[in-house]
C-alpha cells in the first residue's frame, strides 16, 4: 500500500506552462484525503519551489504537499500552513560548502582541458548560497561530454556529478533525491516499498533506483524509462502532469 508519493516538479508534475492539470489535481486531492503524504522532490531552491505551488493555488492555505525536498537536499514540512525546515538542513548545506572549492577547481580543469565546450557557470553568490557549482551547456551532447569527464574526475572524492538535461552539477555524495527520500521514509517509519516516486530526468535516477515504487511519464529521458522498466515500475502513456495523474490513479488505490 502506498503511503507516500514523491513527485519531481519540472518535466513531471508541471506542464510546460507551469500548471498542474485539473485531473491530476483531483487525484492529488483524493490521495491526500485518504491520508497519503505527498512530497515534492526538486532541484529548485525553496523560494522557487513555492512559485508553482502559488500559481496552482496549493499555497498558501493548502493541506498538501506536506513535504518539500528542495535543492535535492533540504527538507521542509507543512506545519500550521507554513513550510518549516527540518533541523538537518543546515548540516547538509555545510557539507556541500566544504566541497565547494574542489568543485570550482574541477570545473576550471574542465574549461582548460575541453575548451570546445560552451557553457556558463553559476556565479559566486549562487554557489555560496546554494552550496554547489552548476554548469549550463548550450548543447545537450556537450553536457554528455562534461558529465563523463567530471564523473571521472570525482572518483575517490567527496563529490558526485548530477545532470538534468543541459545542467551539470557537482554535489556532495551525501545529498540527492534518493538519499533524502530514504531519510523521509525512515522518519515516518515507512518501508521504501510504501513510497511511490515519479521523475523524468537524470537527477531523478538515484531516487527511482533507491528501492521505491518507481514511475515516470511518456516525456521522460530514455535512460529513465529504461530504469523504470528494469525495476518493474510504471510508465504512463501521457506526458507531464497528465502522466502523473495517470500514475497516481493506477498506483494508489
Amino acid at each position: 500500500m502506498i503511503k507516500l508519493v514523491a513527485l519531481d516538479l519540472d518535466g513531471t508534475l508541471l506542464e510546460p506552462s507551469g500548471l498542474i492539470s485539473q485531473p491530476t489535481l483531483e487525484q492529488l486531492k483524493r490521495i491526500n484525503d485518504q491520508g497519503v503524504k505527498i512530497a515534492i522532490a526538486t532541484g529548485r531552491p525553496f523560494a522557487r519551489t513555492l512559485d508553482p505551488l502559488r500559481e496552482n493555488r496549493l499555497y498558501p492555505g493548502g493541506t498538501y504537499p506536506q513535504l518539500l525536498i528542495c535543492e535535492e537536499r533540504d527538507i521542509y514540512e507543512l506545519i500550521n500552513g507554513e513550510y518549516l525546515p527540518w533541523e538537518q538542513n543546515g548540516a547538509a548545506l555545510d557539507e556541500e560548502l566544504q566541497n565547494l572549492f574542489l568543485g570550482r577547481r574541477l570545473v576550471a580543469q574542465l574549461e582548460r582541458e575541453a575548451p570546445n565546450l560552451e557553457f556558463a557557470i553559476n556565479n559566486n553568490y549562487s554557489q555560496t548560497t546554494r552550496g554547489f557549482v552548476e554548469t549550463y551547456f548550450v548543447y545537450p551532447h556537450q553536457a554528455d561530454q562534461a558529465f563523463a569527464f567530471l564523473t571521472e574526475l570525482t572518483q575517490n572524492t567527496g563529490l558526485k556529478v548530477t545532470r538534468n538535461r543541459r545542467n551539470v552539477c557537482l554535489r556532495s555524495k551525501n545529498v540527492g533525491k534518493g538519499t533524502v527520500l530514504k531519510k523521509v521514509a525512515a522518519h515516518y517509519g515507512l518501508d521504501l516499498g510504501e513510497v511511490l516516486a515519479v521523475g523524468d530526468s537524470n537527477n531523478d535516477f538515484e531516487m527511482l533506483s533507491s528501492g521505491v515504487r518507481a514511475a515516470t511519464t511518456r516525456n521522460a529521458d530514455g535512460e529513465i524509462k529504461e530504469l523504470v522498466s528494469k525495476v518493474d515500475g510504471f510508465i504512463a502513456q501521457a506526458e507531464y502532469s497528465l502522466g502523473v495523474g495517470e500514475i497516481i490513479k493506477k498506483s494508489v488505490s
